[in-house]
Protein backbone atom coordinates (compact mmCIF):
# COMPACT_ATOMS: atom_id res chain seq x y z
CA UNK A 1 0.00 0.00 0.00
CA UNK A 2 2.79 2.38 0.89
CA UNK A 3 4.47 1.58 -2.41
CA UNK A 4 1.30 2.19 -4.41
CA UNK A 5 0.32 5.40 -2.54
CA UNK A 6 3.33 6.92 -0.82
CA UNK A 7 2.95 9.80 1.68
CA UNK A 8 4.34 13.23 0.90
CA UNK A 9 4.47 14.77 4.40
CA UNK A 10 4.54 14.02 8.09
CA UNK A 11 0.98 15.27 8.54
CA UNK A 12 -0.22 12.73 5.94
CA UNK A 13 1.55 9.90 7.74
CA UNK A 14 -0.06 11.02 11.03
CA UNK A 15 -3.51 10.92 9.45
CA UNK A 16 -2.90 7.37 8.09
CA UNK A 17 -1.74 6.33 11.53
CA UNK A 18 -5.03 7.58 13.04
CA UNK A 19 -3.52 10.66 14.70
CA UNK A 20 -4.79 14.23 14.42
CA UNK A 21 -2.11 16.66 13.16
CA UNK A 22 -1.46 19.76 15.23
CA UNK A 23 -3.23 22.91 13.85
CA UNK A 24 -0.42 25.43 14.18
CA UNK A 25 -2.42 28.17 12.41
CA UNK A 26 -5.19 27.95 15.03
CA UNK A 27 -2.66 27.97 17.85
CA UNK A 28 -0.97 31.09 16.40
CA UNK A 29 -4.30 32.92 16.08
CA UNK A 30 -5.19 32.10 19.69
CA UNK A 31 -1.77 33.28 20.86
CA UNK A 32 -2.16 36.57 18.96
CA UNK A 33 -5.61 37.17 20.47
CA UNK A 34 -4.31 36.47 23.94
CA UNK A 35 -1.34 38.82 23.47
CA UNK A 36 -3.62 41.57 22.07
CA UNK A 37 -5.92 41.26 25.07
CA UNK A 38 -2.95 41.57 27.43
CA UNK A 39 -1.67 44.65 25.58
CA UNK A 40 -5.11 46.30 25.68
CA UNK A 41 -5.45 45.64 29.40
CA UNK A 42 -1.97 47.02 30.08
CA UNK A 43 -2.69 50.15 28.01
CA UNK A 44 -6.02 50.74 29.77
CA UNK A 45 -4.29 50.43 33.14
CA UNK A 46 -1.61 52.90 32.05
CA UNK A 47 -4.22 55.44 30.88
CA UNK A 48 -6.09 55.02 34.15
CA UNK A 49 -2.92 55.70 36.14
CA UNK A 50 -2.15 58.81 34.07
CA UNK A 51 -5.68 60.15 34.57
CA UNK A 52 -5.42 59.55 38.31
CA UNK A 53 -2.05 61.33 38.44
CA UNK A 54 -3.44 64.37 36.59
CA UNK A 55 -6.46 64.48 38.85
CA UNK A 56 -4.28 64.39 41.96
CA UNK A 57 -1.99 67.08 40.53
CA UNK A 58 -4.86 69.61 40.20
CA UNK A 59 -6.54 68.62 43.46
CA UNK A 60 -6.32 71.48 46.04
CA UNK A 61 -4.09 70.85 49.03
CA UNK A 62 -5.94 71.20 52.33
CA UNK A 63 -2.83 72.36 54.20
CA UNK A 64 -1.91 75.16 51.79
CA UNK A 65 -5.28 76.05 50.33
CA UNK A 66 -6.35 76.03 46.72
CA UNK A 67 -3.73 76.76 44.08
CA UNK A 68 -4.76 79.43 41.64
CA UNK A 69 -3.16 79.97 38.24
CA UNK A 70 -0.65 82.78 37.82
CA UNK A 71 -3.09 84.84 35.76
CA UNK A 72 -5.62 84.85 38.63
CA UNK A 73 -3.16 85.91 41.33
CA UNK A 74 -3.50 89.49 42.52
CA UNK A 75 -0.85 91.89 41.34
CA UNK A 76 0.24 89.81 38.35
CA UNK A 77 -1.48 92.00 35.76
CA UNK A 78 -0.20 95.15 37.43
CA UNK A 79 3.36 93.84 37.54
CA UNK A 80 3.25 92.77 33.88
CA UNK A 81 1.85 96.14 32.79
CA UNK A 82 4.41 97.93 34.92
CA UNK A 83 7.25 95.92 33.38
CA UNK A 84 6.07 97.00 29.91
CA UNK A 85 6.64 100.67 30.80
CA UNK A 86 10.24 101.86 30.77
CA UNK A 87 11.89 104.29 33.15
CA UNK A 88 10.69 107.29 31.11
CA UNK A 89 7.05 106.25 31.28
CA UNK A 90 6.79 105.06 27.65
CA UNK A 91 4.74 101.91 27.06
CA UNK A 92 6.45 100.47 24.00
CA UNK A 93 4.31 97.32 24.06
CA UNK A 94 1.10 99.31 23.66
CA UNK A 95 2.72 101.51 21.01
CA UNK A 96 3.86 98.49 18.99
CA UNK A 97 0.45 96.85 19.38
CA UNK A 98 -1.29 100.00 18.15
CA UNK A 99 1.09 100.32 15.18
CA UNK A 100 0.58 96.68 14.17
CA UNK A 101 -3.21 96.95 14.43
CA UNK A 102 -3.23 100.20 12.43
CA UNK A 103 -1.03 98.74 9.68
CA UNK A 104 -3.19 95.62 9.50
CA UNK A 105 -6.33 97.77 9.28
CA UNK A 106 -4.85 99.80 6.43
CA UNK A 107 -3.81 96.68 4.53
CA UNK A 108 -7.24 95.18 5.10
CA UNK A 109 -8.99 98.32 3.86
CA UNK A 110 -6.82 98.44 0.73
CA UNK A 111 -7.42 94.76 0.04
CA UNK A 112 -11.16 95.13 0.61
CA UNK A 113 -11.29 98.09 -1.77
CA UNK A 114 -9.37 96.14 -4.40
CA UNK A 115 -11.69 93.15 -4.07
CA UNK A 116 -14.76 95.38 -4.28
CA UNK A 117 -13.44 97.00 -7.45
CA UNK A 118 -12.69 93.60 -8.94
CA UNK A 119 -16.17 92.31 -8.08
CA UNK A 120 -17.75 95.45 -9.48
CA UNK A 121 -15.72 95.07 -12.68
CA UNK A 122 -16.83 91.45 -13.01
CA UNK A 123 -20.49 92.42 -12.76
CA UNK A 124 -20.16 95.17 -15.39
CA UNK A 125 -21.36 94.74 -18.92
CA UNK A 126 -19.10 95.26 -21.92
CA UNK A 127 -20.37 98.82 -22.40
CA UNK A 128 -19.84 99.68 -18.73
CA UNK A 129 -16.31 98.27 -18.83
CA UNK A 130 -15.60 100.39 -21.90
CA UNK A 131 -16.72 103.52 -20.01
CA UNK A 132 -15.08 102.50 -16.72
CA UNK A 133 -12.00 104.73 -17.15
CA UNK A 134 -13.77 107.61 -18.87
CA UNK A 135 -12.13 110.93 -17.95
CA UNK A 136 -8.68 109.49 -17.25
CA UNK A 137 -5.78 110.54 -19.46
CA UNK A 138 -4.10 107.51 -21.07
CA UNK A 139 -0.48 106.82 -20.23
CA UNK A 140 0.78 107.25 -23.79
CA UNK A 141 -0.69 110.77 -23.91
CA UNK A 142 1.05 111.69 -20.66
CA UNK A 143 4.35 110.38 -22.04
CA UNK A 144 3.83 112.32 -25.27
CA UNK A 145 3.07 115.47 -23.28
CA UNK A 146 6.32 115.08 -21.34
CA UNK A 147 8.27 114.61 -24.59
CA UNK A 148 6.76 117.78 -26.08
CA UNK A 149 7.56 119.75 -22.92
CA UNK A 150 11.19 118.56 -23.02
CA UNK A 151 11.47 119.46 -26.72
CA UNK A 152 10.04 122.93 -26.02
CA UNK A 153 12.55 123.44 -23.20
CA UNK A 154 15.48 122.47 -25.43
CA UNK A 155 14.23 124.76 -28.20
CA UNK A 156 13.84 127.66 -25.76
CA UNK A 157 17.38 127.15 -24.46
CA UNK A 158 18.74 127.10 -28.01
CA UNK A 159 16.91 130.34 -28.83
CA UNK A 160 18.27 131.97 -25.68
CA UNK A 161 21.79 130.87 -26.58
CA UNK A 162 21.42 132.37 -30.05
CA UNK A 163 20.88 135.82 -28.47
CA UNK A 164 23.99 135.57 -26.29
CA UNK A 165 26.91 137.63 -27.66
CA UNK A 166 30.13 135.90 -28.62
CA UNK A 167 32.46 135.43 -25.68
CA UNK A 168 29.65 135.67 -23.12
CA UNK A 169 27.69 133.07 -21.23
CA UNK A 170 24.64 132.93 -18.97
CA UNK A 171 25.60 132.66 -15.33
CA UNK A 172 24.03 129.57 -13.71
CA UNK A 173 21.44 130.17 -11.01
CA UNK A 174 23.60 128.57 -8.32
CA UNK A 175 26.56 130.83 -9.10
CA UNK A 176 24.31 133.89 -9.26
CA UNK A 177 22.83 133.21 -5.82
CA UNK A 178 26.28 132.49 -4.39
CA UNK A 179 27.64 135.75 -5.84
CA UNK A 180 24.74 137.69 -4.33
CA UNK A 181 25.49 136.17 -0.94
CA UNK A 182 29.16 137.17 -1.21
CA UNK A 183 28.18 140.71 -2.24
CA UNK A 184 25.81 140.97 0.71
CA UNK A 185 28.57 139.94 3.13
CA UNK A 186 31.02 142.41 1.54
CA UNK A 187 28.45 145.21 1.75
CA UNK A 188 27.85 144.55 5.45
CA UNK A 189 31.60 144.47 6.10
CA UNK A 190 32.19 147.74 4.21
CA UNK A 191 29.25 149.38 5.98
CA UNK A 192 30.64 148.38 9.38
CA UNK A 193 34.02 149.87 8.46
CA UNK A 194 32.31 153.13 7.48
CA UNK A 195 30.45 153.22 10.76
CA UNK A 196 33.70 152.74 12.68
CA UNK A 197 35.18 155.94 11.18
CA UNK A 198 34.86 159.22 13.07
CA UNK A 199 31.80 161.32 12.38
CA UNK A 200 34.00 164.14 11.05
CA UNK A 201 37.13 163.13 9.13
CA UNK A 202 39.73 165.90 9.26
CA UNK A 203 43.01 164.14 8.51
CA UNK A 204 43.96 163.34 4.89
CA UNK A 205 44.30 159.60 5.63
CA UNK A 206 40.85 159.36 7.20
CA UNK A 207 39.37 161.27 4.26
CA UNK A 208 41.01 158.90 1.76
CA UNK A 209 39.80 155.87 3.73
CA UNK A 210 36.25 157.21 3.85
CA UNK A 211 36.23 157.98 0.12
CA UNK A 212 37.58 154.51 -0.73
CA UNK A 213 34.97 152.81 1.45
CA UNK A 214 32.14 154.87 -0.06
CA UNK A 215 33.36 154.05 -3.56
CA UNK A 216 33.59 150.37 -2.62
CA UNK A 217 30.06 150.45 -1.19
CA UNK A 218 28.70 152.04 -4.38
CA UNK A 219 30.39 149.35 -6.51
CA UNK A 220 28.91 146.58 -4.36
CA UNK A 221 25.41 148.07 -4.62
CA UNK A 222 25.71 148.34 -8.41
CA UNK A 223 26.88 144.72 -8.60
CA UNK A 224 23.93 143.64 -6.45
CA UNK A 225 21.54 145.31 -8.89
CA UNK A 226 23.17 143.47 -11.80
CA UNK A 227 23.19 140.04 -10.17
CA UNK A 228 19.62 140.46 -8.92
CA UNK A 229 18.35 140.03 -12.47
CA UNK A 230 16.93 136.70 -13.59
CA UNK A 231 19.46 136.43 -16.41
CA UNK A 232 23.05 137.56 -15.96
CA UNK A 233 25.64 137.50 -18.76
CA UNK A 234 29.30 137.16 -17.84
CA UNK A 235 32.46 136.95 -19.89
CA UNK A 236 33.37 133.42 -20.88
CA UNK A 237 36.90 132.72 -19.70
CA UNK A 238 38.87 130.33 -21.96
CA UNK A 239 40.33 127.21 -20.40
CA UNK A 240 43.91 128.38 -21.08
CA UNK A 241 43.32 131.58 -19.11
CA UNK A 242 41.82 129.58 -16.26
CA UNK A 243 44.90 127.32 -16.16
CA UNK A 244 47.21 130.36 -16.16
CA UNK A 245 45.21 131.95 -13.34
CA UNK A 246 45.37 128.73 -11.36
CA UNK A 247 49.14 128.48 -11.93
CA UNK A 248 49.74 132.06 -10.87
CA UNK A 249 47.61 131.53 -7.78
CA UNK A 250 49.63 128.45 -6.84
CA UNK A 251 52.91 130.36 -7.33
Amino acid sequence: MRLLCPTNSIRERQRRAGLTPVNHHRHNRLALKEQSAKNAARKAEQLKEEATAKKNAFRPNSSRGSVRPASARPGTAASSSASAVDQYGVDYVSMNKTAVVSAAAQRGAALRKKLEERDALKNMTWTEKKRYHVGEVPGYLLARKAELAEAARVKREMEERSHIPVGMRVLPEEERVKTLEILRENREDTYEKLRSLPFKCETPSSKRTKAALEFRLAEIEDAQKVFSRNRVLVREVPEEDEEEDAGSASD
